[in-house]
């Protein structure tokens, strides 16, 4: 139920936030309706173990409805294509930090990194949106629950589907809104930059299950931070290397927004170097399946 905590902030943020603009009224409500869906479908999921199709099938309706509501990802000159790319970009991200939910800190930490510097585009544009106050609120909820799942065994919160399939879904939004609001490609880029680390979980794990032949879509312990794991051997030690990843990503993508073209070409080749050689590496880690 760790994530119910960001569910109720989020609401809260969206309501308040809400009074008095009309002009987002009906955008703003179906974020918050589909938030609150994902997170029931996420906790139904927790319980009972719902078929990965229907859970698929409820996560494209969630995508149509965003998109139609006017949250569209554009860099094409053609709408047909760029509402497929937002519905599938929304479904991507949903499944990316459901994925990453593997280890005591692991989403609930790269989510709040990612949200930090979705936001973060917004502030440095000085966007006067609501957007980044929903992006700010949300971290400040899951830094007490990152201390809680930080704590001694037993554990007693975790995000578990309900609340990891939402914080991919909030960071799409964001993603998605932060773009709509660039007025140059750094922008853009600098956005793809900060959502990257879930992006590598999902293609990394769907391009080693292919290349094994096996179902994308069936779960086995091939995960990056997994086989990252069996290197290290101590979760802790796991988690702070992703941290600092996570952090690096961060400062390349500010580079990309503030720093002149060449230092923004150097930068984007660090952070593409940095996840071909984590590739690279831990495609070469055995696995038990």
């Amino acid at each position: 139920m760790g994530g119910l905590a960001v569910l109720i902030t989020a609401a809260i943020a969206y309501t308040i936030l809400h009074v008095g603009r009309v002009d987002h009224g009906f955008k703003q409500l179906i974020e918050l309706a589909s938030l609150i869906l994902l997170f029931e479908i996420g906790m139904i999921d927790d319980i009972r173990h719902l078929p990965v199709g229907w859970r698929l099938i409820i996560q494209i309706q969630i995508a149509i409805a965003l998109a139609i509501a006017g949250n569209v990802f554009r860099p094409f000159a053609w709408n047909w294509l760029n509402y497929a790319l937002t519905i599938i970009g929304i479904v991507v991200c949903i499944n990316a930090i459901n994925l990453l939910d593997i280890m005591d800190g692991l989403a609930g930490g790269i989510s709040l990194f990612t949200i930090a510097g979705l936001s973060y585009t917004f502030v440095e544009r000085n966007v006067q949106s609501l957007y980044p106050i929903i992006g700010i609120v949300i971290i400040i909820a899951l830094i007490p629950f990152l201390i809680s799942n930080f704590s001694r065994p037993p554990n007693k919160s975790f995000l578990g589907d309900s609340g990891s399939t939402m914080l991919g879904l909030l960071i799409a939004i964001l993603f998605i809104n932060s773009a709509q609001t660039s007025i140059n490609q750094a922008g853009v880029g600098a956005a793809l930059v900060f959502i990257s680390m879930p992006l590598f979980e999902i293609f990394f794990v769907s391009t080693m299950r292919l290349l094994q032949k096996r179902n994308p879509l069936k779960g086995s312990p091939d995960h990056f931070p997994l086989r990252l794991l069996k290197l290290v051997k101590k979760p802790y030690i796991a988690i702070l290397i992703i941290y600092g990843w996570c952090m690096m990503i961060l400062a390349g993508g500010i580079v990309i927004l503030h720093a002149p073209t060449a230092f923004k070409v150097i930068s984007a080749v660090i952070i593409a170097i940095l996840f071909w050689g984590t590739w690279i590496r831990l495609a070469r880690v055995k696995i038990d399946r």
